[in-house]
């Protein structure tokens, strides 16, 4: 009876170390914390910018989740009374909540930020009523920041042993704009598509910092590609609006034309 009952407790504490070591422990270990962007706005600033104003709609379409996840790509824990070993391949994605603000308030602020100092146009909040000059929509189709992570370990009797590891983050957002004019003219319909792949800004062997590092990781990918997508954006639309003006002054002059009576 006694060796049942030992057999039952080690069995138990088996089944209890393999959800300490896999995905489904590693994702409740990284939501725990949410990571502080660092956001350096440093695009030119325009010198002088015109007296017509823009309001932006920003909607999120993206299956962009909550939480940040965990996929287990392969792995395996194996256990023989006193005698373990695991070894799991997994990709961490980069959830809304990971960040403070949110993942999608720093896509934002990334773009409001970067085109307050180096857009044309006065930026205004549109509110029910009100009249601006221009109307920009931007739709996150894709917000999608991961990375693969490998963590194995094995132990034998009261010796034990445990490594993991985080590879470079890859990030890719895609965005869709459309502008208009105060008539309802479409001037600017495109897709963005901004990629980047980053290394850690810092390295640990630390098996409990590794998760943290690669987290850090992922939030600075996210501010990074956010910025550079952010630029393209407000250099397309600074164009485009600047095209616009051109062709306004063009019909005004030829309207001003007197047309000779025949």
């Amino acid at each position: 009876m006694k060796k049942i009952s030992s057999l039952f407790v080690l069995l138990a504490l088996g089944l209890l170390f393999t959800n300490c070591v896999g995905p489904k422990s590693l994702q409740k270990q990284i939501n725990r914390t949410a990571y502080e962007p660092v956001l350096i706005l440093d695009s030119e600033q325009v010198a002088e910018k015109s007296d017509k104003t823009v309001a932006f709609e920003v909607l999120n379409e993206s299956p962009l989740t909550p939480e940040s996840t965990v996929f287990k790509n392969d792995g395996h824990f194996l256990y023989l009374l006193v005698f373990f070993t695991y070894e799991y391949d997994m990709t961490i994605t980069l959830g809304d909540n990971a960040s403070n603000p949110s993942a999608l308030t720093v896509l934002q602020n990334a773009f409001f930020g970067t085109f307050d100092r180096s857009g044309v146009l006065h930026r205004t909040n549109k509110e029910e009523g009100s009249e601006t000059d221009y109307k920009a929509i931007v739709r996150v189709k894709e917000l999608d920041i991961k990375c693969d992570y490998m963590n194995k370990g094995f132990g034998f009797g009261s010796f034990s042993t445990a490594e993991a590891h985080a590879q470079k983050s890859e990030g890719k957002i895609l965005l869709n704009l459309e502008l208009y004019d105060q008539e309802g003219t479409l001037l600017l319909e495109k897709d963005y598509v901004e990629n980047r792949i980053m290394d850690f800004a810092s390295n640990t062997t630390n098996y409990s910092q590794v998760k943290k590092m690669a987290m850090k990781n992922l939030v600075e990918n996210l501010t990074v590609t956010s910025q550079a997508v952010a630029l393209e954006m407000t250099r397309d639309i600074n164009a485009s609006i600047q095209g616009h003006k051109e062709l306004t002054a063009s019909s005004e002059v030829i309207n001003e034309i007197p047309v000779e009576k025949q």
